[in-house]
């Protein structure tokens, strides 16, 4: 709750800066309980009673198991039509685990460039430098529409479709299982044929591994708080690092990791599963998806069990 994702014309604020801001909104709404939690880091008020969060009408969604410094949190960008500040980045995400931020947005490098001496400006808005789904490494546009967003016993949903393409609409649904790790199935739907890529952007420091075989990554964090990201399709699909950069502060850039799962589009339907595991050590734990009978992804009946350090947790439903 000091940092805020890099979206669109946005710049890394620090927490000395947001303390500041909660303290004068404190003197603004002395009785706010939740304000003066935030402005004092925590040692009087009250933390929200939610944990988490929709806001539907502008396109931002947090899933998030508590208000501790340890939490963990996803926040999810997938909203209506935005100009001048936006990006056209529907469907991107950025995860903290323990304070890390292990997806950083790319941020925007300049806020005006009209020069286009350089194109940085038109660079950090592509949608290829977001954590959503392409064709063909094209832009796509925003215009989202919410599908689901629900909590049951073992996991919470979020589900939305982008209309990305004229001839191709874009299903992402994001599984927070047991208040822990992310399953995220992505389902390209239309007429559109060619190359679909589903983009990841990882911190400077992070210092991935890339197994081509079991088609994951695993950072590397020294302080054993690291993350997995893995495909766990059956049908063909292949990684490929990509380039990648990000911008905390007005035109400054650090080189930072990024790749991408492929798969080709040539039928309706073409579906994307990953998961999204962070964990503590440096051995990734033992991931087993089981398909079971009658699941169909790609006509969006889901019926899985997910097995993840020995605990298997059931998921059914219809996309």
């Amino acid at each position: 709750y000091y940092s805020f994702p890099l979206y669109g014309n946005s710049f890394e604020p620090t927490k000395i800066k947001m303390l500041e801001r909660y303290q004068q909104w404190g003197e603004l709404f002395p009785t706010d309980s939740v304000i003066h939690y935030f402005a004092t880091e925590g040692k009087e008020g009250m933390s929200p009673t939610y944990l988490s969060s929709a806001m539907e009408n502008s396109g931002f969604y947090s899933f998030r198991n508590s208000w501790l410094p340890s939490a963990t949190v996803m926040q999810i960008k997938a909203g209506p039509p935005a100009y001048f500040h936006s990006h056209p980045d529907n469907g991107t995400f950025n995860l903290w685990v323990k304070g890390r931020n292990f997806t950083p947005d790319s941020g925007s490098y300049i806020y005006n460039d009209n020069a286009k001496t350089n194109n940085k400006k038109d660079w950090y808005r592509q949608s290829l430098v977001h954590q959503t789904l392409t064709l063909n490494n094209e832009n796509i546009r925003n215009h989202a529409r919410l599908n689901q967003w629900t909590s049951k016993q073992d996991y919470e949903l979020l589900s939305f479709t982008n209309p990305s393409y004229p001839s191709l609409n874009h299903q992402r649904t994001i599984f927070f299982i047991d208040k822990h790790c992310f399953l995220v199935i992505d389902r390209a739907t239309g007429d559109a044929t060619g190359e679909l890529d589903i983009h990841f952007t990882l911190h400077e420091h992070s210092e991935p591994i890339i197994d081509q075989v079991k088609k994951s990554v695993v950072t590397q964090y020294a302080d054993g708080n690291n993350l997995l990201i893995q495909s766990l399709d059956s049908s063909p699909v292949s990684i490929m690092e990509e380039k990648g950069f990000v911008s905390y502060r007005y035109q400054e850039e650090i080189q930072r990791p990024a790749f991408a799962l492929k798969k080709n589009k040539n039928k309706p339907t073409t579906s994307f599963m990953t998961i999204l595991l962070p964990f503590q050590g440096h051995q990734a734990p033992a991931v087993v998806l089981t398909k079971n009978k009658g699941h169909d992804t790609e006509s969006g009946k889901i019926d899985l069990s997910l097995n993840v350090s020995g605990k298997t947790i059931h998921i059914r439903e219809q996309l």
